[in-house]
């Protein structure tokens, strides 16, 4: 059992319930499917505020219908992969592509679930591309299928959010404990000063807002001194 993989998220949950190792009332195959949804509430949640920390590979992106448009790839269960957070670029290391609807020819794709098509339904094709940078859905979890959800650190929250909801089946029993361990673990205890999951990971790169600011002709890197005795080009 490796630290924080399917065995030890599961072996966690029995922990925090106060549930024996084999438990007529709730399985171990149970117990996978409240974690299944506790990590797909999360990459929800990390898809909003730190998709960085869950972004795939540049990923090429191809076409079945001769250029109007380009799918994303199919999952592990072979079904289309809807990303939960994604940006398209022009070639892999090339200009990034504006999304925009259907009727705006300003812009450069029109996001359609598990494809991307072309203002106006006009076919377009290019030299090496497109690429996309996406968040994946989660797979479900088993014993087999490890959790995914990065840092691995961060799979606390997994298991918090499955105890919680564990409590909550039939109304049963009191999440709140369950639900404030979750609170903690993400927003941390601001008032004293105590950053959580949420806001380190936010601050792990605090130049990272400064990227929409690179196209600039004076980007603010320009003024940082790199001790070189010259500044950023």
């Amino acid at each position: 059992m490796a630290h924080y993989d399917s065995a030890d998220l599961l072996a966690r949950c029995k922990l925090y319930a106060q549930r024996p190792s084999t438990d007529a009332s709730m399985t171990d195959p149970n117990w996978y499917s409240l974690l299944t949804e506790a990590q797909e509430h999360w990459y929800e949640q990390f898809a909003v505020h730190c998709p960085w920390a869950i972004m795939t590979a540049p990923t090429l992106l191809t076409s079945a219908d001769d250029n109007v448009t380009y799918d994303f790839p199919d999952d592990a269960d072979t079904n289309p992969i809807v990303p939960m957070h994604v940006t398209i670029f022009e070639t892999e290391n090339g200009r990034m592509l504006i999304p925009c609807t259907y009727w705006d020819s300003g812009g450069d794709y029109v996001w359609e679930g598990s494809h991307i098509r072309f203002p106006g339904n006009v076919a377009k094709t290019f030299s090496s591309g497109p690429y996309a940078r996406f968040v994946t859905p989660p797979a479900a979890l088993a014993a087999a299928t490890a959790p995914s959800l990065q840092p691995i650190r961060a799979r606390k929250l997994i298991v918090y959010n499955a105890v919680a909801m564990w409590a909550r089946r039939g109304g049963q029993r009191d999440p709140k404990v369950f639900d404030e361990l979750e609170t903690k673990a993400w927003y941390g205890d601001p008032a004293r000063g105590v950053l959580g999951l949420l806001g380190e990971l936010k601050m792990a790169n605090p130049f990272a807002g400064m990227e929409s600011m690179t196209g600039y002709d004076i980007s603010p890197y320009q003024m940082i001194d790199t001790g070189a005795g010259y500044p950023l080009p």
